[in-house]
């Protein structure tokens, strides 16, 4: 299996963990044109304070980054495999194809193979990605919201 495919099908657990336990929104992978160091982004929108939700998450992170089910596995690759393919069969996957190639990212495969390969992934390999995320104190994690201000009243 491919370091990517594993990655992307790791990031699509992560996803549905994090929504399930209602902490976050959305989880992306961002991944360049040009292949290289991916980035796996956590996007979190909640009400309330900022400080209030970087404890909540640093309180579920073990349970996010856990060793993944068989079932997890088996959801994430039927989930994402037809989103990749079709992602991958576009001019913007060929490029994107091409230029991991050029980069010696990995080999030339077709969308179906992509496929095949996702609907392959098993949670030994996934976890074994999801087992490379650093401890929550780790990370590196940045906000936007209001900030709690010492002696403001509260609203």
């Amino acid at each position: 299996c491919s370091p990517l495919s594993a990655t992307r099908a790791s990031t699509e657990v992560l996803k549905r963990r994090a929504v399930g336990l209602e902490i976050a929104r959305d989880v992306e992978l961002l991944r360049p044109l040009v292949p290289g160091r991916r980035v796996l982004l956590l996007v979190v929108q909640a009400a309330g304070p900022l400080d209030a939700l970087e404890s909540k998450l640093a309180k579920a992170w073990p349970r996010l980054s856990a060793a993944v089910r068989d079932d997890e596995a088996a959801e994430a690759g039927r989930a994402l495999a037809p989103r990749l393919a079709a992602e991958a069969s576009g001019p913007l996957g060929q490029a994107r194809r091409s230029a991991a190639l050029a980069a010696g990212d990995g080999p030339w495969r077709n969308a179906e193979d992509l496929e095949r390969e996702l609907l392959a992934l098993t949670s030994e390999q996934l976890t074994a990605v999801l087992g490379q995320l650093p401890q929550w104190q780790e990370l590196a994690t940045t906000g936007a919201g209001v900030l709690p201000v010492p002696g403001a009243p509260r609203r």
